[in-house]
């Protein structure tokens, strides 16, 4: 154990001995965060990874490369640790990854703090990126999570193309395949939508075999508007909206090449300060220590097919073997 995690535990035993409950606990638990976030000056100590080091959850949404991931999800998740050079599918929309870092990120004012590595590619595919911290420090993601604000937040641009906070989807799983996957959400509780692919015979094969034995699967997050529409036979993406904020966002002003192992590759840089919470209020974070990524658009852009998030690690942008090597902060 070492010394600031020993004082971490014995800090949160006071904690809970002084302050079990309450607005007291919330801010003496944040203290030490931020106390914490102090070590060597930047959350980091020479001996932890700058890079993702546990993968804690994995769910695929649905979509055409469920048959990639194959039946062991969390298998396929652990190419988002360090700097595997593979990706990580995470389906159409609500699919998601949560993991975390060996080290509390800070949220250093007026810089970007951590980034996300796209998979990498060309088209836009934005994911929605939530941010949490160990307040409880026993090192799971168990406390609340933030989104961190971008772009599209609260844009509506008709009525069938909004930024939806608490979106929640279900979707049904095919009982012939040749049958297309049908859907509802928490929008229209009387209605329902069906997945017809752009490319394929049917959707029945975008199911993830992975869940097992069930009949439906529900998604809940954050919805964003279309990220592409069509020109002719083309799906370009918008070139004014998803313009920061996102994961595996190209055409993003947030997006950096960046040290990527013994190479480098192109990432989504965030901001910790962005952090909103349930009701779209900010919030201060001292720091964080676990990331979730979630798809966040559901569309079916023609024969792309679905819009879905794929992505290879993150990194603390205040780790010293980072930090020292970056020269646009």
């Amino acid at each position: 154990m070492t010394f600031i995690h020993a004082v971490r535990t014995r800090f949160h035993r006071i904690v809970h001995e002084v302050a079990p409950h309450g607005a007291l606990r919330v801010a003496l638990l944040l203290a030490l965060a931020l106390v914490v976030s102090c070590d060597t000056g930047l959350g980091s100590t020479t001996d932890s990874s700058p890079y993702i080091t546990q993968v804690f959850d994995y769910k695929y949404g649905v979509g055409q490369h469920a048959s990639l991931v194959g039946p062991d999800g969390m298998a396929h998740a652990q190419r988002f640790v360090g700097t595997d050079s593979r990706f990580v599918y995470l389906g159409g929309w609500g699919g998601y990854i949560v993991a975390g870092f060996d080290h509390d990120v800070p949220n250093l004012s007026g810089k970007k703090d951590f980034a996300v590595y796209t998979q990498p590619g060309v088209g836009d595919e934005p994911g929605v990126v939530f941010v949490m911290a160990d307040v409880n420090g026993n090192g799971l993601p168990d406390d609340i999570w933030y989104e961190l604000s971008g772009s599209e937040t609260g844009k509506c641009y008709n009525t069938t193309d909004c930024y939806i906070r608490d979106y929640q989807v279900t979707y049904f799983r095919p009982t012939e395949s040749d049958d297309n996957i049908i859907w509802e959400d928490n929008q229209d509780p009387q209605g329902y939508g069906e997945l017809v692919p752009g490319f394929g015979d049917s959707s029945a094969s975008w199911w993830w075999e992975g869940r097992g034995n069930v009949d439906k699967v529900t998604f809940s997050g954050v919805k964003l508007p279309n990220s592409k529409h069509q020109v002719g036979s083309d799906w370009n993406d918008f070139v004014d909206r998803h313009t920061w904020g996102y994961a595996e966002n190209y055409s993003g002003t947030d997006l950096r090449t960046l040290p990527f192992g013994t190479t480098t590759r192109t990432a989504n840089v965030f901001d910790i300060g962005n952090a909103v919470d349930g009701d779209g209020n900010p919030v201060s974070l001292p720091s964080i220590r676990f990331i979730k990524i979630q798809t966040g658009v559901f569309q079916i852009a023609g024969w792309l097919n679905e819009v879905s998030t794929e992505v290879s690690g993150a990194v603390s942008l205040h780790h010293p073997d980072i930090a020292a090597k970056i020269d646009w902060q």
